[in-house]
């Protein structure tokens, strides 16, 4: 009987490459010729091997499967149509030198079903590749994970040979898929972890996979990916060791050391491997490069050259092999951000994490795939991450990024307090005489500090929120244990910054004002050292919604400050602020315009405090009707903030806020709503779900959707915003604005009942709060007045009126736009109670003010101009009644 084909070609394939192999380059090359004359196909699989035998061609897995899997595709049977058991083939999937995978339907009619068959090929098979091939079809049928390809079916053809029926995973290699979605870094992370469970499960179940690649990783449509190809898996021992030693087919690129050596094989070699592909998912680029693949070259890059940090090669232009290259502003556009980012998103833990996992030592990487997903986990958490050292310093910093604050310069649990080993370190370096006193202080300092951040992590998943709380009621709690006064009260200052930054501006206004007594004691009333406490107080202050105890701390500061020309601005515009929320408009512009001058002719990069103070001019502006020149300082002023936004700082939120309230106030409606979601996105991100902070953002978009006539949109959004302030405990100024909004939704909603209870909260509190002559309490009233004109309380209504006119007149500049819109809602109540005379002069009067702020065309200028043509038609005047239809546009 002769020889089938296939195996014919195999055994003259064999022969020529022991011919040719130890021949010199030229007469390989004259022997070629003689073979590709009789047999073309032969003759470029022979070149092929020899190629990768003077390490000149592609990796031998590569060479093999040209050498090899094209001939067997080329002389295998064509199978589509043929029966495997119950299954008929469809087509072929793909094929190797091993064998080939079809695409086959459910054929006995049982079911309908697609699979995915996996067939050996008898013609070239060896009894060692039937072992392997029987082997995955062992280890398959022993797992059960969802990010596993599942084993369905098993058996063995008529003819001998042994197939394996497998899910049909319609998917893309991981690296393509992520590149394609054009994934973020963090997007990448979970979907990797995702991979991570799948080959821990194999692991827990005694098998190495051992050839773990992008390509192994097929990531379905939905997203989610499956694990492939265990032909060369290993089983192990319980202890995770592989009591043999033997060379097994690899993929250098993601090949550890250990199967490089051909050493002993463990759980560590896939952990190396997974390394390997998070390295390529993060920065794009491979973590080994060959120069040629020749097994000498793959030693050397494999066993004893490291890889380049991720966060270093994404800085770099690199050429592949195959003369593509790859620069830093495809593969930072590929994950949804540029270079600087990237670099930045990747330097420290990612830089680190990854680095474990390559460790040329096995001994050395992580001890478990689990391990290296967990750290991963941490990193995405903002929790400290296993691989490096575990210094309270670290730890500070990691608190530091889960818990920035609002403020201009928003400082953090442990960045305040880092902050304090700086000081006296330097202080060391400058006060040689006192070196002893400040090293005691120093050491006290750090082992305080030590004892705070070994607090434990309990629950991560709960949020870095709580955590971070738990740590500053730990460090509070134990100020008391500082025997230094100084050291006690730069804790105690600190910590009420961390708390304020947090949202626990109690507490933190409670240690700011103890650390201000101790540091006037200690310094003076005009020290340098107390005004900086006295500013952090005033901050607290204004957070609580004390403005004008807040400015008279910040008065009292000023001084201290006299040589200190940054600080002092900076205590000036914080001055205007609180000037700004007591309605003393004219002080607080000149106090900003002279903040201004003083930052612009500081050196260095002034742009935030600009921006900052740009921002607050948008304020007054809006406050006094220039509704145009706030929008203008305002653009400006998102425009700084988008540019240090890019460089990694800046206050975007902030400046969006301001300018999406100047939009809603200039009935850009279409405009403002982008430009609130992204500041409301912004402060969710940056301060969590319910910090006081995301309170105006939260009412600007209820405002906004109310005035787009979408009450039941804006209703979630004021609710939030009046959980939040109501979280806080005490009355406050900004609940009892947020109160008033949610007054004016429930009327538009017609729950009457409900807007009342909140308009009469909202007076109480306001004039508790901002006092008996804030325009603030006047527009309380002004709400709880059109509440009961709803109700059709008209004398009441009437009398809330008068109420708030006289507070809004003494207090605004004459023509305001909120006192014209007082006069229009008394003249609409007086409409409404037929008393058509008061009803025309009010009405007239409002509509002279709007006309003058925003123009004959505008809608609430309109609006008015259709109240007047109502009440000239009710009350008889018919000619006056058209003129004003005219005028209000038909």
């Amino acid at each position: 009987m002769s020889a089938p084909e296939g195996d014919s070609t195999w055994a003259r394939l064999d022969a020529l490459f022991d011919e040719l192999a130890d021949r010199p380059h030229g007469e390989q090359a004259v022997r070629l010729e003689e073979v590709r004359a009789e047999d073309p196909g032969l003759a470029k699989r022979l070149e092929a091997l020899l190629r990768y035998d003077r390490g000149q061609g592609e990796p031998l897995a590569d060479a093999v499967h040209e050498a090899v899997g094209s001939m067997v595709k080329a002389e295998g049977p064509d199978r589509k149509g043929a029966r495997i058991g119950p299954y008929r083939i469809v087509s072929e999937l793909g094929h190797g030198g091993m064998g080939s995978v079809y695409l086959a339907e459910r054929a006995d009619g049982a079911y309908e079903a697609q699979v995915a068959i996996k067939l050996i090929r008898g013609g070239v098979a060896s009894g060692e590749q039937v072992r392997r091939f029987l082997t995955e079809r062992q280890i398959l049928a022993g797992l059960d994970h969802p990010n596993i390809a599942r084993l369905l079916d098993g058996g063995t053809t008529p003819d001998g040979l042994p197939y394996v029926v497998m899910e049909v995973i319609d998917g893309e290699p991981i690296d393509r898929y992520c590149d394609r979605e054009r994934l973020s870094i963090e997007e990448r992370i979970h979907l990797f972890r995702s991979v991570c469970d799948a080959v821990a499960y194999a692991h827990r179940n005694l098998v190495v996979h051992r050839d773990l690649k992008p390509a192994n990783v097929l990531v379905t449509a939905d997203g989610v990916p499956k694990l492939l190809d265990f032909g060369i898996a290993k089983l192990v021992e319980a202890d995770g060791s592989d009591a043999t030693r033997t060379v097994v087919a690899m993929t250098p690129a993601y090949a550890s050391p250990e199967q490089v050596r051909g050493e002993t094989v463990t759980t560590a070699t896939d952990v190396y491997a997974l390394g390997a592909i998070l390295y390529e998912l993060l920065t794009g680029h491979r973590a080994h490069r060959f120069e040629t693949s020749s097994p000498a070259e793959i030693e050397r890059v494999v066993c004893r050259e490291g890889p380049d940090r991720p966060s270093t090669v994404v800085t770099r232009t690199i050429t592949g092999s195959d003369g593509g290259s790859l620069s830093p502003d495809e593969v930072g556009g590929a994950r949804r951000t540029d270079p600087a980012r990237l670099r930045h998103t990747l330097s420290g833990d990612l830089d680190t994490i990854v680095l474990t996992a390559l460790r040329k030592e096995p001994d050395r990487r992580y001890l478990s795939v689990a391990a290296l997903s967990q750290d991963l986990a941490n990193y995405l958490l903002g929790l400290p991450v296993s691989a490096r050292d575990d210094t309270w310093s670290y730890r500070a910093r990691k608190f530091a990024g889960r818990n920035r604050g609002p403020l201009f310069a928003a400082a953090a649990v442990a960045t305040v307090l880092v902050s304090l080993v700086t000081f006296y370190t330097a202080r060391l370096a400058t006060e040689r005489d006192r070196a002893r006193t400040e090293a005691t202080k120093a050491e006290a300092l750090a082992d305080y500090l030590g004892g705070i951040f070994t607090i434990e992590e309990r629950n991560p998943a709960a949020g870095a929120a709580v955590t971070a709380r738990e740590l500053l009621d730990r460090g509070a709690e134990t100020i008391g244990d500082v025997d230094d006064e100084q050291v006690r009260a730069d804790l105690q200052y600190n910590l009420g910054l961390a708390y304020t930054n947090l949202g626990q501006f109690d507490r933190g206004a409670e240690l700011l004002a103890a650390a201000e007594e101790t540091t006037r004691r200690l310094w003076g009333p005009d020290g340098p050292e107390t005004s900086a406490v006295r500013s952090a107080l005033a901050d607290a202050l204004w957070e609580r919604g004390e403005y004008q105890e807040a400015d008279s701390v910040l008065q009292a500061a000023l001084p201290g400050f006299d040589d200190h020309p940054e600080q002092y601005a900076a205590t000036l515009a914080s001055r205007g602020r609180a000037m700004l929320r007591l309605g003393r408009w004219e002080e607080a512009e000149s106090v900003y315009v002279e903040a201004l001058a003083m930052q612009d002719a500081l050196p260095g990069d002034r742009r935030g405090s600009r921006a900052a103070i740009l921002n607050q001019l948008g304020q007054i502006a809006l406050d006094t009707d220039d509704r145009t020149r706030a929008v203008e300082l305002l653009r400006e002023s998102v425009a700084i903030e988008r540019e240090l936004e890019a460089e990694g700082a800046g206050s975007l939120a902030i400046g969006l806020q301001s300018l999406g309230s100047a939009l809603v106030g200039a009935r850009e409606l279409d405009e403002a709503e982008p430009v609130l979601l992204e500041a409301l996105a912004l402060d969710e991100s940056r301060l969590g779900p319910e910090h006081p902070g995301l309170s105006p953002v939260l009412s600007q978009l209820s405002a906004l959707y109310r005035l787009k006539g979408e009450p039941g949109e804006a209703l979630p959004y004021m609710e939030r915003a009046i959980d939040i302030g109501r979280a806080r405990g005490a009355d406050h100024a900004d609940l009892a604005y947020d109160l008033t909004n949610l007054a004016q939704v429930l009327l538009e909603l017609d729950r009457l009942d409900e807007a009342e209870a909140a308009a009469r909260e909202s007076v109480r509190m306001s004039r508790a709060t901002d006092g008996p002559d804030s325009p603030f309490l006047a527009r309380a009233i002004l709400t709880l007045g059109a509440t009961f004109r709803s109700q059709e309380r008209f004398g009441e209504a009437t009398a809330r009126f008068d109420a708030a006119l006289d507070i809004a007149q003494a207090a605004l500049p004459e023509g305001h736009s909120f006192t014209a819109n007082i006069v229009m809602n008394r003249g609409q109540t007086f409409a409404l109670a037929g008393d058509w005379p008061a009803a025309e002069a009010d009405l007239l009067a409002a509509y002279e003010v709007y006309t003058a702020a925003y123009g004959p065309d505008d809608g609430r200028t309109r609006s008015i101009a259709r109240g007047l043509a109502r009440v000239y038609e009710d009350w008889g005047r018919q000619s006056d009644a058209e003129r004003w239809r005219e005028d209000a546009g038909g």
